[in-house]
């Protein structure tokens, strides 16, 4: 015999255990496949001839970085220029809104200041011619000088009223001024040409209006200080021999007056000589003023 005769027992032992690996190896086989097919698979990329085509057409040409040196100069210096200009015109912008808003303000009262210096002096102009009328030797009727009295009443407190106005708008160009030097504004100057350049016929006529508006308020202006000097000269001799106080008033009147008349004449010389300057600007630049 080839194989020895064994037990049964034995022959069941053997083909249990048997029976057990080859469960065990048809399990472990099981689970290896199911790992396999759960496991995603992913697809092996294929380049093809369209692909690499359409790749080319899709891809942006960059050009190489310019040089510096290879930049038009022109450019550049528009870069430089740009780059120095802005900041200077972002910092720089408020101020000029507010000086030329300032520039406004102060025209505005100082013409207010001058119509009212106008009138008052034209009033008191008016008040002396009555009061000379009155003390004429021409002979007149009663009631004609109570008439010139109630019209010399009248006129007497016009001027001081706007003598008053007169004073307190002169302190508010006193306080633009200064408002101007705190915040180093620039009083506009006048523009004499247009938008293209040439000369603005215009501008040229309202500067010699206003320049010749100012010398006729400034001549008025003499006549009248000359008077209230000569006024004061007289109650100075009348009152020769009066308390000291009084006497200290009429001098102090005196001086100022004699202050303002000086003040007065030596504006009438600018003015002319600023007329003078205006007119052959104007000649030069081609321009006829309507002269007045």
């Amino acid at each position: 015999m080839l194989f020895p005769r064994l037990p049964l027992r034995t022959l069941l032992r053997i083909l249990m255990t048997l029976r057990f690996r080859l469960l065990l190896f048809v399990v472990l086989l099981l689970f290896g496949a199911s790992l396999v097919i759960a496991q995603p698979q992913k697809p092996i990329p294929t380049l093809t001839s369209d692909d690499v085509i359409g790749a080319k057409s899709a891809t942006p040409a960059v050009p190489p970085p310019a040089k510096e040196d290879q930049k038009d100069p022109s450019e550049k210096a528009a870069n430089k220029d740009a780059v120095a200009v802005a900041p200077v015109k972002s910092e720089e912008w408020p101020k000029k809104k507010a000086e030329k808003e300032w520039n406004e303000r102060l025209k505005k009262a100082q013409e207010k200041l001058s119509e009212l210096e106008r009138r008052a002096d034209q009033t008191e102009l008016q008040v002396t011619q009555l009061r000379n009328q009155l003390f004429s030797a021409a002979a007149r009727a009663p009631e004609m000088n109570e008439q010139l009295n109630a019209r010399i009443s009248e006129l007497s407190g016009l001027r001081n009223r706007l003598r008053a106005e007169a004073q307190i708008a002169q302190q508010g160009v006193d306080a633009l001024q200064s408002e101007g030097q705190r915040n180093s504004y620039n009083v506009a100057g006048v523009v004499l040409t247009d938008e293209k350049g040439g000369a603005n016929v215009q501008a040229y006529q309202s500067e010699y209006n206003k320049l010749q508006n100012e010398l006729s308020d400034a001549q008025a202006r003499v006549e009248v200080l000359q008077i209230r000097l000569n006024s004061i000269q007289s109650e100075v001799l009348k009152k020769g021999n009066g308390d000291n106080f009084t006497l200290n008033r009429i001098r102090q009147e005196r001086e100022q007056t004699t202050a303002d008349l000086n003040n007065t004449r030596n504006r009438i010389e600018e003015l002319k000589s600023k007329l003078q300057s205006h007119r052959q600007k104007a000649t030069a630049a081609g321009v006829s003023l309507g002269l007045r």
